[in-house]
């Protein structure tokens, strides 16, 4: 402030650190409760955060993207479908109001409470209950598939996107996938 003239500095860029990936656990493959960095895929991963650590077990033909932006993770189904794994501090606005949100990328109209719990299901795991919500855009295009689990003082995100028919065909697999998850990573 009260400079006359303009400064400019260069900073040089860190080197980006190595991310390391080893083969996928085979289908019905117990998990291995290696620790592991964000994007590992080392048995069933574990993800480590500022909001604790969570472990999965990856559904046969998902493949791994690694991390990106606010996402944990993203796998690749068939069909053209994507999941990703999204955790953020503390209840992060609430259920009703990420399902909303959800819906409301496909256009549709947000439920209120008595909505969501006759559309929704509920899915038991080692970490704990994560609510289970399906929705087809509006135009029949697209849809999501998707669990929310609050544990540890913070929310996951666990959203399967794609076309209709590569989503609906990838929900045993996504249900699976929020069944297998457990604190820690431990098997």
């Amino acid at each position: 402030c009260g400079g006359d003239g303009i400064s400019v500095y260069e900073i040089p860029k860190e080197a980006a650190a190595p991310r390391g990936h080893a083969p996928v656990a085979a289908r019905g493959a117990p998990a291995r409760a290696a620790p592991a960095m964000p994007g590992s895929m080392e048995g069933a991963p574990m993800m480590p955060t500022a909001h604790g650590t969570l472990g999965w077990t990856v559904p046969a033909g998902w493949s791994a993207q690694g991390p990106s932006g606010m996402r944990l993770e993203t796998f690749k189904m068939a069909g053209g479908a994507e999941i990703s794994v999204v955790t953020l501090p503390g209840d992060s606005g609430g259920l009703l109001a990420n399902v909303n949100r959800w819906r409301g990328q496909l256009n549709q109209p947000g439920w209120d409470d008595a909505e969501l719990a006759r559309a929704s299901s509920r899915i038991r795991s080692a970490a704990g209950e994560s609510v289970f919500v399906e929705c087809a855009a509006k135009d029949g295009t697209s849809a999501l598939a998707g669990g929310i689990l609050l544990v540890g003082g913070a929310t996951w995100f666990f959203k399967a996107t794609g076309p209709v028919a590569a989503v609906k065909a990838a929900v045993p697999a996504v249900r699976a996938f929020l069944g297998s998850l457990r604190p820690g990573g431990g098997s």
